[in-house]
């Protein structure tokens, strides 16, 4: 009871620390002053408490999972997933697990070089001043808006979101291979509750979601925790297939984390009333179907299931679909819901072609990275073609990664239906530099640690393996078999059979 009260005494000691800490650095309002605080603080916490540092690192990870699609939640002008990134990582090194860092892709290096590279040419040789006072600059409710983001900010975020956050999920299987398990968890169910709030929100039952982020948005578009319903989209579209890759696994709790998720997530994409999230959202789903083989192999059920389910809520509710076709903008509603917002994407879509226009080889700063009307025109804005080429080699390695690794993992080919989603996705929305968005490219990245340290498959009963080999595999195992029979001495043969 003694020891209980000890390490009770310790923790409380740490709590007053670290609480100490933040109300003084709070005072400043520099969130770089906040964040390094916060970090000390945690450390501090942890070592009065004699917590270890791997643990903390693993439970890092994955509170920063569980937190990264809350883009509109902050806590000193700090988002908790950035935080707890910076945390885990602070961790794993006080930790030196394994003795060395995880090595990255050379598509990640090469897209975090030249993020470094853009964010300070332009503070090196700055855009013309004049070009950028007579810019049209506009929020998506269509009202001019002042821009307070520099380069080396929005760099410092990209960097974290394309290299901080591979590297962090690296650490975690490196110490404990079931990371490739509950990463993907904690980030679908972290995303399924921020849906569940906007959906809530919107039924008109609470007003959690504005309370927490102080957004405000009409009853019919909820965005969650989110900055934007725009960005719960995009959250939940990335989180849909990995729902569904654990709604396959062997494992009953998975299995029912898996399903809880995908209603969840669905619901949060119908309160977005995002009519690019709707399509995407389909989109990923029927990829993930496609391409996950326990789905492949119960494809006419499913299929079954799907049809009977819709004729019977069209049967019992006639209405629902144009109700949902509403719901989501994509008609049955005047032109007066879309036309506001057509009209604002119009005007950043022909500002950041101008951007491009000006400064085609490195654009005109990664200050303006969360402008224009979809996530490529912002490549081309911020960082002219340099920064385009280096997303499209970064999003055919994950493409191709993660191809590969199907053959091994589900998980890998639920990450290519998210690759494809999210890449048509990106076409109708604007979210180049959230940090959720990577965070399917960091799982392969994570897959590809653990298979190149194993150097086989996980344990049969792992949840994140497979249930057969894909057909060529079975075809060379099945002919090595064949030649070994064939080979066989006489000599080798028992007695009887001479």
């Amino acid at each position: 009871m003694s020891g209980a009260r000890t390490g009770l005494g310790r923790v409380a000691l740490g709590g007053i620390v670290l609480l100490a800490l933040e109300a003084l650095v709070l005072k400043s309002g520099s969130s770089l002053a906040i964040m390094g605080a916060g970090v000390i603080g945690v450390i501090a916490v942890m070592t009065i408490a004699r917590v270890r540092f791997p643990s903390a690192g693993i439970g890092s990870v994955l509170i920063a999972a569980f937190t990264l699609p809350w883009n509109g939640v902050l806590f000193g002008g700090i988002r908790p997933g950035d935080g707890f990134i910076l945390i885990a990582l602070v961790c794993f090194v006080a930790a030196d697990v394994h003795g060395h860092v995880p090595r990255m892709p050379w598509w990640v290096n090469q897209l975090t070089l030249m993020i470094i590279i853009i964010g300070a040419l332009h503070v090196l040789i700055p855009t013309d001043p004049g070009y950028l006072a007579n810019r049209i600059v506009v929020a998506a409710n269509g009202q001019p808006t002042i821009q307070f983001q520099t380069n080396l900010g929005v760099a410092f975020k990209f960097v974290v979101a394309v290299g901080a956050i591979p590297v962090a999920f690296c650490y975690a299987v490196q110490y404990d291979k079931r990371a490739i398990r509950w990463v993907p968890i904690a980030f679908f169910l972290g995303t399924g509750l921020s849906g569940v709030i906007a959906f809530v929100d919107r039924l008109g039952l609470s007003h959690l979601g504005q309370t927490i982020t102080g957004n405000v948005y009409p009853l019919t578009r909820q965005g969650g925790l989110s900055n934007h319903p725009n960005f719960l989209a995009a959250s939940c579209i990335l989180a849909m297939p990995m729902a569904l890759w654990a709604a396959t696994q062997k494992d009953q709790r998975t299995r029912n984390l898996g399903i809880i998720g995908a209603v969840a997530v669905t619901l949060g994409d119908y309160a977005t009333g995002s009519r690019g999230g709707a399509v995407c959202l389909v989109l990923g789903a029927l990829a993930t179907f496609i391409l996950v083989p326990a789905y492949r192999r119960q494809a006419v059920n499913i299929a079954l299931a799907l049809g009977v389910l819709g004729a019977t809520a069209f049967a019992i509710v006639p209405g629902v679909g144009q109700a949902i076709l509403k719901a989501t903008r994509l008609g049955g509603g005047s032109s007066a819901d879309t036309a506001g917002s057509n009209a604002v994407r119009a005007i950043v879509g022909a500002q950041g072609i101008r951007d491009f226009k000006f400064s085609p080889l490195d654009g005109i700063g990664l200050q303006v990275a969360d402008q224009a009307q979809n996530v490529y025109i912002q490549q081309l804005a911020s960082g002219g073609v340099m920064l385009f080429g280096a997303l499209l080699l970064y999003t055919l390695g994950t493409l191709r990664l993660s191809i590969s690794l199907s053959r091994y993992y589900d998980l890998a080919s639920a990450l290519v239906a998210c690759t494809i989603a999210s890449t048509v996705f990106n076409y109708l929305e604007a979210d180049l530099t959230d940090r959720f968005f990577y965070v399917p490219p960091a799982i392969a990245v994570m897959l590809a640690a653990h298979f190149g340290q194993t150097h086989e498959l996980p344990p049969e009963d792992d949840a994140a393996t497979i249930e057969e080999r894909t057909f060529r595999e079975r075809l060379r195992r099945n002919l090595d078999h064949a030649l070994r029979i064939r080979t066989v001495h006489p000599s080798q043969l028992p007695t009887e059979a001479l």
